[in-house]
């Protein structure tokens, strides 16, 4: 992960669904495993992550993650916020299998769009297989809050939002 003070002077817009959502709304490309270790690849990985920081917040919210179609770029990786390392992992090429059938419901927000939050519906264990920032091949359980903005985040790989599952 990237230590937050190690900005680099390039970051990007957050796409917002008042003027980009077609854009939010499409469905994110697999990135070839041998891009992951080139010095571009790396670079956007850092804009992508600052780009996240960088962005102001309504006041009491926090940055819990960012997939790359949220600064206009196709490829299927995010960032989600870790609770129990207290830092963000980095997730490319995820595939998630739920675990068991809890869930819960919890209010979410987006920085997609902003000023919006509401309940959804999220199961509480997943498992997830994912390459690293090396190119590692790695497979870990997650659950509960972790969990929560893992579905979150993939989601948005999907194309879909989560004010497409608000509960009623």
């Amino acid at each position: 992960m990237p230590a937050q003070a190690d900005f680099n002077e390039k970051t990007l817009p957050v796409l917002t669904v008042d003027a980009d959502e077609k854009t939010l709304r499409t469905q994110s490309i697999e990135i070839p495993v041998e891009e992951i270790s080139t010095p571009q690849f790396q670079d956007f990985l850092q804009t992508l992550y600052d780009s996240m920081i960088r962005h102001k917040l309504p006041k009491g919210w926090m940055h819990t993650g960012i997939a790359a179609v949220q600064i206009g770029i196709l490829k299927r990786v995010f960032y989600a916020y870790n609770v129990d390392t207290d830092s963000f992992d980095i997730f490319i090429n995820p595939e998630i299998t739920i675990e068991g059938e809890a869930q819960d419901i919890k209010t979410e927000g987006c920085l997609s769009i902003p000023e919006v939050s509401g309940p959804v519906r999220r199961f509480k264990k997943i498992r997830v297989k994912y390459y690293d920032e090396n190119g590692e091949r790695q497979q870990k359980r997650f659950a509960d809050w972790n969990a929560r903005v893992i579905q979150h985040e993939f989601d948005h790989l999907q194309g879909v939002l989560f004010i497409d599952k608000l509960e009623k």
